[in-house]
C-alpha cells in the first residue's frame, strides 16, 4: 500500500479542520437569523451568539465558583434550584485561568479552549479507532463525527469537546496498558464532564469480562468471538501484517484447553493416535506457519518441513535394501505413526546410511520428541538406538521449536483474541476503582460544601422539577409527544432502537473496550437522562458509531459522500432549530 508523505495526523487535523470551518459557516449564518433572545439583541455578534444557553453557566463557575450553605438556592417547596453544582470545574476553570492570565474576555478564551479540546478530541479518537479500521477509515470517521448535526458545540463553550478528548486519549492510552496514564485522564475527565460512572461502569465491566475469560467461563467460540474478528490494520501499525493469520490460528490451537485440565491432550492429538493418551499436543502447522511469518517469532521452521517419522528400528534391517535405508528418515509412512514397534534396521544398515541421512534424520527426531506416538502396553528395548543417537547428535541436532509466543505487544488489549494476563486484569481493577472514586468525588464534595447530602442530584433535577426516577423521565417525555396512553410504547420504541445499535457487528468489531463503553454510557443516558433535544449533544460521547459506519462506507465513497451531505444538513438544522432560540417556530434546546 502506498502510504502519503503528509503525516497521518496532519491529515487528521486537516479533516478536522475542514469540517470545524463549514460548522463554523453554518454557525455565523444561522446567528444573522436568530432574532432578539435573553441573550442578546437580534443578529448578535460572534462572541455574543457564543454565550448562549449553557456557556452562561461555565461562565458564572468561572466568575462566581459554587455555592455553599448559606448560597445554595431553596425554593418555598423545598427544592433546590438551578445553580453551578451541575456544571463540572475543568474546563470553567481552565477558560477563567486563562482569561486571567491574557487579561482577555472569557467567551474569547472560552472558544480557544473548545477549539483545542476539539483538536484534541480528533486526535485522540484517530489514536482509539485507527488500528481498529485502518487510516483511511479512520480519517472518514473524522469528517462523518465532526460534520453530524451537534458537532457544532464542540467548538462552543461547552465542555463536551475537552470532555470528548480526555476519554478518546485515555481510552487509546489504556489499550496501550499504560494504566497510569489511563487513571490521571480518566479523573480529569470526571471533572470535565459528569461521564464518571458511565465510564467506571465500562471499565469495571470489562475487568469483568476479562476474569471469566481468563477462567474459561466465557468460551472464544461463543460470544466474545465477536470481538477478536477486528483486526489491526497494517497500514495503522508496520508491525501488524502477520497479526490476523497468527492470531486466529494461535487461538484455534489452544482454544481446547479453557475447557479442559492442563494435563488432558488437545482432541486432535488425541485422534490422530488414535485415542492415546500422551500429553503432548499436535503441533498446529497453521500456527507454526503464522508465527514462522510474524515479527518476532521464532518458531523453528524444522516443524513444518521435518517428516513425521523416526528412524527405522534395528530389528527391521533386514529387509531394508542400502537405497531404502538412505531414505527411512525423509519418508513419511503410516506404520511408522501407527506401530513404533512393527520392525526395525541392523545397526550396520543405520551407519550405512547415516552420512547420506543425517540432516533428515536429526530434523525426525525433533519433531518425534514433539509430536505425540500412540501408547504402547509393551517394553521395547529397540527405542534405545533412538536414545542413544540423540544422545550422539545432541550438539548438531537443531532446538527444539518452541511454544508459541505472547501475541504482539502492540496489539491493543480488548482487540487480543487471548485473556490478559492477571498483572494487566489487576491493573485494570484498579484502573476502574480510580475512575469510580472520581464519579463520586464530585457529589460528595457538593455535600460537604453544602452540608447538604443531596445536593448534586438535587441540583441535577433542578431544570426537570421532578425527583430522579430511572426510565420515568422517557415515559413522560413520550407521553407530551403521544398522549398520556402512549409514553409506555415510546420507552419500548426506545429500547428497541437502542438494542438494535448496541447489537451492531460493525460497533462490537471495534473491540470489546469500546463496545462496553458505549453500552454503558447508552444506559447511563436511559437510567437518568432527562430526554429532550439535548440528547443529540449527550450521544456525542459514542463518537465511536461514527468510526464503525466509515468502516463499512471506506471503500464506498458514494455512501460516504451522501452521508457527509446529510451530516452537514443536520448541522443547519441543528443551528436553526436547537441553539438559534426564536429563529424558527421550532423551540428545542442544546
Amino acid at each position: 500500500m502506498q502510504h502519503s508523505s503528509i503525516p497521518h495526523r496532519l491529515q487528521v487535523l486537516a479533516v478536522w479542520a475542514i469540517a470545524s470551518l463549514i460548522g463554523l459557516l453554518i454557525f455565523n449564518l444561522g446567528g444573522l437569523d436568530t432574532p432578539q433572545t435573553y441573550w442578546s439583541a437580534a443578529k448578535p455578534s460572534y462572541l455574543q451568539h457564543v454565550a448562549f444557553w449553557d456557556s452562561e453557566w461555565y461562565y458564572r463557575v468561572a466568575t462566581q465558583g459554587y455555592p455553599d450553605s448559606t448560597s445554595l438556592p431553596i425554593g418555598q417547596d423545598g427544592r433546590v434550584g438551578q445553580n453551578t453544582w451541575a456544571f463540572m470545574p475543568i474546563y470553567a476553570y481552565l477558560s477563567g485561568g486563562l482569561a486571567k492570565l491574557l487579561s482577555a474576555n472569557y467567551y474569547t478564551c472560552a472558544v480557544v479552549v473548545a477549539w483545542l479540546g476539539s483538536a484534541l478530541a480528533a486526535l485522540g479518537l484517530d489514536a482509539w479507532m485507527r488500528p481498529r479500521v485502518g487510516k483511511a477509515a479512520s480519517l472518514l470517521g473524522v469528517a462523518i463525527f465532526f460534520t453530524c448535526g451537534p458537532a457544532i458545540i464542540l467548538q462552543l463553550p461547552y465542555a463536551e469537546s475537552l470532555g470528548l478528548a480526555l476519554v478518546a486519549i485515555g481510552f487509546a492510552v489504556l489499550a496501550k496498558r499504560r494504566f497510569a496514564w489511563a487513571m490521571v485522564v480518566f479523573v480529569l475527565a470526571a471533572f470535565t464532564r459528569p461521564i464518571g460512572v458511565p465510564l467506571g461502569a465500562a471499565l469495571g465491566l470489562w475487568w469483568v469480562w476479562e476474569e471469566l475469560r481468563a477462567r474459561g467461563l466465557i468460551s472464544p467460540s461463543r460470544f466474545d468471538a465477536s470481538f477478536s474478528s477486528a483486526r489491526v490494520y497494517a497500514d495503522a501499525d508496520p508491525y501488524a501484517a502477520n497479526y490476523d493469520a497468527a492470531a486466529a490460528s494461535y487461538a484455534a490451537s489452544t482454544a481446547y484447553s479453557n475447557d479442559a485440565p492442563s494435563d488432558t491432550p488437545a482432541p486432535d492429538a488425541v485422534a490422530a493416535t488414535g485415542g492415546a493418551t500422551n500429553t503432548a499436543p499436535v503441533p498446529n502447522e497453521a500456527a507454526i506457519a503464522s508465527f514462522e511469518t510474524a515479527p518476532d517469532l521464532t518458531a523453528s521452521a524444522s516443524f513444518e518441513t521435518a517428516p513425521q517419522a523416526i528412524p527405522a528400528p534395528p530389528s527391521e534391517a533386514a529387509s531394508v535394501s542400502p537405497s531404502e535405508a538412505g531414505a527411512v528418515g525423509t519418508e513419511t509412512t503410516d506404520s511408522a505413526h501407527a506401530d513404533p514397534q512393527a520392525g526395525g534396521s541392523e545397526a550396520s544398515g543405520f551407519e550405512a546410511s547415516n552420512s547420506a541421512a543425517s540432516e533428515s534424520a536429526t530434523s525426525a527426531i525433533a519433531s518425534f520428541e514433539a509430536a505425540p506416538i500412540a501408547a504402547s502396553t509393551e517394553a521395547s528395548p529397540d527405542y534405545d538406538v533412538v536414545a542413544n543417537y540423540e544422545a550422539a547428535t545432541a550438539s548438531n541436532a537443531p532446538a527444539p521449536a518452541p511454544a508459541p509466543p505472547a501475541l504482539p505487544s502492540f496489539t491493543p488489549m480488548d482487540l487480543s483474541p487471548l485473556p490478559l494476563s492477571s498483572k494487566d486484569r489487576l491493573w485494570l481493577f484498579v484502573t476502574a476503582a480510580v475512575t469510580c472514586a472520581a464519579a463520586l468525588t464530585w457529589p460528595l464534595l457538593a455535600w460537604i460544601a453544602t452540608g447538604r447530602m443531596s445536593a448534586y442530584v438535587d441540583t441535577e433535577t433542578a431544570w426537570r422539577g421532578v425527583d430522579l426516577a430511572p426510565f420515568e423521565a422517557w415515559i413522560n417525555r413520550s407521553a407530551s409527544f403521544g398522549g398520556a396512553h402512549a409514553g409506555v410504547i415510546g420507552l419500548f420504541g426506545v429500547l428497541v432502537l437502542s438494542l438494535c445499535v448496541l447489537s451492531w457487528p460493525q460497533l462490537r468489531q471495534l473491540g470489546r473496550l469500546t463496545w462496553m463503553w458505549c453500552v454503558c454510557y447508552w444506559v447511563y443516558l436511559l437510567i437518568f437522562f432527562d430526554p429532550s433535544s439535548s440528547v443529540f449533544r449527550m450521544l456525542l460521547m459514542v463518537a465511536p458509531l461514527a468510526w464503525a459506519v466509515a468502516a463499512r462506507l471506506s471503500k464506498r465513497p458514494r455512501a460516504a459522500l451522501a452521508v457527509l451531505t446529510v451530516g452537514v444538513i443536520s448541522q443547519v438544522l441543528w443551528v436553526a432549530w436547537v441553539w438559534d432560540y426564536g429563529s424558527i417556530s421550532i423551540l428545542w434546546v442544546p
